[in-house]
């Protein structure tokens, strides 16, 4: 592609995004990288036509050392950006499309062919990519095997959390009710059923608080005023304040199979916040487990759910130690700065 640059620009790093990701990871390095002082810009991008609309736009913006990253989960754009400039960008996948579409929504579509569109998008856009970024080294292995792709081609980098949507919460004071927060999409493997159930098994503790926020998801019965639903969208500034009300943040709370090899966005929220974390005890949590960093339970057993959130409810103290703990571990390995120092020597090989 530097053969067709009109001018050399001066941008070291362009993101190129499909305009719907209205939360890619990307986001994360890229106003990460913007902090360090590294010259990037996001460009969004409705599809192809639209990309084939902006490729004058495109041509002055890229220099000769210019390189290129198809954000996650614009997978797509990377055979767009092929056919087009005949030059091989970096997809920053975190991870498949088809674990967000088939795996976890189950979005098979009519006779499977959503199912075969997808892998097939995943299969020619991490072949067609200079460099693959995943979130976990479970995730490697499987994209390799399962996509027959050198594990060369193929980077780890987790996914973090884009500080520039939170200031760092104040510590609430001392509050009547031990507050849980969940927060995140209703998909199978968050275990929203898992909740529901763990929160009758606590109806009678005058003391806990359940707020959810989440979309999409219809209880099948009343709850008590112990139980609080939010089904909608809402603002990065609304949800900073339920963290801060938090005693305890929840993960995914399924047996899933996803959560072997993924990381929610929500522990990373939580992490940066330093506030303790229940999750299933599945994947890299179980590692983080055993450093006393976050709390387990027995994946998809809303009786152990129960008895964990009692047992934390029952010493604030801990709870709050342990998110301190976990506060200490994010800005030593997943913090901002951190993960974009790391993209940037990734990508731009220094």
């Amino acid at each position: 592609m530097n053969k067709v640059a009109e001018n050399v620009s001066g941008i070291s790093i362009l993101f190129i995004n499909l305009k719907a990701n209205r939360h890619s990871r990307s986001r994360n390095y890229f106003h990460g990288l913007k902090k360090l002082g590294v010259a990037c810009k996001w460009l969004d991008i409705d599809g192809f036509g639209d990309l084939v609309r902006k490729r004058g736009e495109l041509r002055r913006l890229v220099g000769e050392d210019t390189k290129v990253v198809i954000t996650s989960p614009s997978h797509v754009l990377v055979i767009g950006f092929v056919l087009t400039f005949f030059h091989r960008p970096v997809l920053d996948a975190g991870w498949p499309l088809y674990d967000g579409v088939i795996t976890s929504r189950r979005e098979f579509g009519f006779l499977g062919i959503n199912l075969l569109k997808t892998f097939f998008i995943d299969f020619f856009a991490v072949h067609l990519s200079s460099n693959v970024l995943v979130e976990s080294d479970l995730q490697k292995r499987r994209i390799s095997k399962r996509y027959l792709l050198a594990k060369g081609k193929l980077s780890v980098l987790q996914t973090g959390f884009d500080e520039t949507r939170f200031s760092q919460v104040e510590r609430s004071s001392f509050q009547k009710h031990f507050k849980v927060l969940f927060r995140g999409g209703a998909q199978e493997e968050a275990g929203l059923n898992v909740l529901v159930e763990a929160a009758r098994i606590l109806a009678s503790r005058d003391d806990l608080r359940f707020k959810v926020i989440t979309n999409n998801f219809a209880l099948k019965s009343e709850m008590g005023q112990h139980f609080e639903l939010v089904n909608r969208y809402i603002s990065d500034g609304e949800l900073e304040k339920c963290f801060e009300e938090a005693d305890l943040v929840l993960g995914q709370l399924s047996d899933h199979e996803r959560l072997e090899y993924t990381i929610p966005h929500k522990f990373f929220e939580a992490a940066f916040l330093a506030k303790p974390y229940l999750t299933s005890n599945v994947g890299f949590m179980k590692v983080l487990a055993d450093s006393n960093l976050v709390y387990t339970f027995s994946a998809g057993d809303s009786t152990d759910l129960a008895a964990s959130v009692e047992r934390i409810a029952k010493d604030r103290d801990v709870a709050r130690d342990v998110g301190v703990k976990l506060g200490d571990w994010y800005k030593k390995n997943a913090s901002q700065k951190v993960l974009s120092e790391k993209f940037k020597q990734i990508v731009c090989g220094d």
